[in-house]
């Protein structure tokens, strides 16, 4: 790789059993050359596949965790959103990315919140629509999948909660 190492936030859980969340995210971005910078968005005992996952929402750590790294002067190249855990996440995370993304940040929002379309617990019925403005700013983590817009231009993600 040449020139600086890029920058990513990564806002998502942190399950501590679970081949899922911030554990398989961190390597793999490790791996393809990125200085990732975490941001837990809710710690959870296992991920929600596991009955009586225990959670612990990080809204207030991800709204102290933003103020230092402003005041440290940090910058991103993207920002990575991923399963949020609840609608205080998902306000630090909007407040997040209005502080951080500028025109040269890619957003990528991954709408983690649902399988088989049930949503996953702890989310209340309107979450998708809660969701969709933020989505809506960035490329949702499918079209990324599938190579659908160019690299680094952002598109609206599609229609949520249907």
């Amino acid at each position: 790789m040449t020139g600086a190492q890029k920058r990513v936030a990564l806002l998502c859980d942190l399950s501590c059993a679970g081949r899922c969340s911030a554990s398989i995210a961190l390597p793999v971005l490790s791996a393809a050359g990125l200085e990732c910078a975490l941001l837990p968005t809710v710690l959870l005992s296992t991920h929600t596949g596991f009955a009586g996952a225990v959670r612990q929402p990080q809204a207030e750590l991800m709204r102290r965790t933003a103020a230092h790294w402003r005041t440290l002067g940090l910058s991103f190249d993207a920002i990575l959103i991923g399963y949020l855990g609840g609608a205080q996440a998902l306000a630090a995370a909007e407040e997040f990315v209005k502080d951080f993304k500028t025109d040269g940040t890619s957003l990528v929002v991954d709408p983690a919140m649902a399988d088989g379309g049930r949503l996953y617990s702890g989310y209340p019925a309107d979450f998708p629509q809660r969701l969709a403005p933020l989505a809506a700013r960035g490329r949702a983590a499918a079209e990324c999948r599938r190579g659908g817009a160019a690299a680094g231009e952002n598109t609206r993600a599609g229609s949520y909660g249907k």
